[in-house]
């Protein structure tokens, strides 16, 4: 594959993330956090199902353990980032779902300081990168910003955060032999389960609508579309373009923001999304020359596949296999149910 089809690939996806991602948000007024998160696994849970009976393949694994550790640390990622899409403007939660190069930087640079790696330059300026990176974060946090809004903010970062355990496990059960669809598999059944017992606690499903069902559908066919570019984005042999060119995800979804949901940001903002973006970009371009750990696809890191991992392949290298509307909607609820009918990946 030749870099400019690469490079179709990787913005498409991030394109249908962003849609995903906006599909989410509308979908709150419909339905609660723990149902989304139900919703959003269980159809991919289904059609992984479906694919593996037909093509022979088995869903069980010796790696059990692995498996749980990754799908709790992805599922825990994956409710902050709910989170965040609920309270925060699109592109604000966009930008912090893509921080976890700026984690996983740090993690890298202390990891081969503690391993007795030879001191260089290259750590130094991962160092650096994720310092003015988080830098952005705080230029990115509105002074005005409280309660639920910071809530948004702080369980964005923390998404980030646990994003980056992710991909750490994710080397394990590569080095495992764990192949990516069963790894995907494993997550989305955990993390259905986890959207089940949610809605148990929380009063359980809510009445379905026409537009609540398209909202669903919605989430998940752009996450179908998405995980497939994605794929096919990181099949070719320019990687370090297809991920840095994940980062139009944030400008999809500050424009999708602003057209569907009338998200408006100042000044002071888009300068902390830029230092994010310019940083993140810079720590994956560094990352890629100095260690075998991936800077893994940023757009849907926790999707199995974050914002997806598939399983690490050749050093500096991100995964092959990746897995984040009309009128804007009431006020989000995080829980459950919804107040009234109104107007939701891999």
């Amino acid at each position: 594959m030749k870099a400019p089809a690469q490079a179709a690939w990787a913005v498409g996806a991030a394109f249908f993330v962003a849609a995903m991602s906006g599909a989410i948000k509308a979908g709150f007024a419909h339905y609660g956090l723990f149902e989304l998160l139900f919703w959003r696994n269980a159809l991919g849970v289904a059609a992984i199902l479906a694919w593996a009976f037909a093509t022979g393949r088995r869903v069980t694994t010796p790696h059990w353990r692995l498996h749980l550790r990754r799908s709790g640390f992805g599922t825990t990622s994956m409710v902050l980032w709910f989170l965040a899409l609920a309270y925060l403007p699109l592109s604000t939660a966009a930008t912090l779902g893509n921080t976890t190069p700026l984690f996983t930087a740090l993690a890298i640079a202390v990891e081969a300081r503690l391993a007795g790696v030879p001191r260089d330059g290259r750590r130094g300026r991962l160092y650096a990168a994720a310092a003015v990176g988080f830098g952005g974060v705080v230029l990115a946090l509105r002074p005005s910003m409280a309660g639920a809004d910071l809530l948004g903010f702080a369980a964005g970062l923390a998404s980030g955060l646990f994003a980056t355990v992710v991909f750490f496990e994710m080397r394990n059960l590569g080095r495992a032999g764990e192949p990516a669809w069963r790894v995907v598999f494993w997550f989305s059944s955990v993390a259905a389960a986890a959207g089940l017992a949610g809605i148990a606690a929380s009063g359980g499903f809510s009445a379905h609508t026409a537009a609540g069902v398209g909202w669903l559908v919605a989430i998940a066919g752009c996450a179908l579309i998405g995980q497939f570019c994605l794929t096919r984005a990181f099949a070719g042999p320019a990687t370090l373009l297809a991920a840095n060119l994940q980062y139009t995800n944030i400008a999809f979804s500050a424009l999708l923001g602003a057209l569907a949901f009338g998200d408006r940001l100042a000044a002071r903002e888009w300068l902390g999304i830029a230092l994010i973006t310019a940083c993140g970009i810079y720590a994956t371009w560094v990352s890629a020359r100095m260690t075998p750990v991936p800077i893994a696809p940023t757009v849907d890191p926790v999707a199995g596949a974050a914002p997806g991992a598939g399983t690490p392949s050749r050093a500096g290298t991100p995964s092959r296999a990746g897995p984040r509307a009309a009128q804007a909607p009431e006020p989000p609820r995080p829980l459950n149910r919804p107040a009234a009918p109104a107007p939701e990946d891999p």
